[in-house]
């Protein structure tokens, strides 16, 4: 799960060319690299109670189409207002992809597999960790 990193990557080498053509200002331009981490934070948030609502496998399918959908919609709107929206339903199925992911693998791994006990969060910061378990009311 990289879409965080191919994110940055992507919005910062299209920026500087959006920026000098749809003339909007640096704090616009930060904004718009901004906004799907926000969208992050809140799909974070509230992955649980969709995934208890749907399920889990229901909400990542769910998720990624929304996101793939949110994702080409960005790349054919004219302004910025369309592009912070597009933008941030992106950052919001990622941020429901991710935990729900987490919760699922360590459902389906057996209990004496090393992923079981939190391997999948080896590589992770701790702040992060800490969004899956509150999703999941733990």
């Amino acid at each position: 799960q990289m879409q965080d990193g191919a994110e940055v990557v992507l919005m910062s080498s299209i920026l500087q060319a959006l920026q000098e053509e749809w003339r909007f200002s640096n704090w616009i331009r930060g904004s718009l690299v901004s906004v799907p981490f926000v969208g992050v934070l809140l799909g974070s948030l509230i992955a649980g109670h969709i995934a208890d609502g749907v399920g889990r496998r229901p909400a990542i399918l769910i998720s990624y189409i929304v996101m793939v959908l949110a994702g080409v919609l960005s790349a054919f709107v004219g302004t910025v207002n369309g592009l912070m929206i597009t933008r941030i339903f992106v950052g919001l199925s990622y941020g429901v992809v991710t935990p729900s992911t987490l919760a699922l693998l360590l459902e389906c791994t057996p209990s004496n597999k090393p992923a079981r006990h939190g391997e999948p969060h080896r590589n992770l910061n701790y702040p992060t960790t800490l969004l899956p378990r509150h999703s999941y009311g733990g």
